[in-house]
């Protein structure tokens, strides 16, 4: 007798199927480049049906104490996706450079002088090298 599995188990299944073999290639990657993978996939991701009145964003942020401004409402700097993809980049990986986006005003950090906001999409910004950081 063959029995179909219920929806709820065979997302189960297909997650763990999933986590077992993506898992060691992320785990492979160096930092820089399993961040920008983790930051393209939130970017492309598309989040629940927020309840009205209300959004909903994703994206890698930096820990750290929460900036004293009423908007935007993020509280932490995001981490800016690097502009060009091959461009010069901060060969440790570090998040070396820092700024606000131009258009939402989010703080950003990255490790290229060039990036694009995680939050709004905005690819103009232009960070500085962070004091201390070199």
């Amino acid at each position: 007798m063959n029995e179909d599995l219920p929806l709820e188990e065979l997302r189960d299944a297909v997650a763990r199927i999933t986590v077992e073999r993506l898992l060691p290639e992320l785990l492979a990657l160096p930092d820089d480049r399993l961040r920008d993978v983790l930051g393209e996939a939130l970017a492309r991701r598309l989040p629940y049906e927020p309840a009205l009145g209300t959004e909903s964003r994703l994206f890698l942020a930096v820990r750290g104490p929460a900036p004293g401004r009423k908007t935007p409402a993020w509280r932490h700097p995001a981490v800016a996706a690097a502009l060009p993809r091959l461009g010069a980049r901060d060969g440790r990986g570090r998040l070396a450079y820092e700024g606000r986006c131009a258009a939402c005003g989010t703080p950003l950090r990255a490790d290229t002088a060039l990036a694009a906001c995680p939050v709004c999409g905005a690819t103009d910004a232009d960070l500085t090298v962070r004091p201390g950081s070199r």
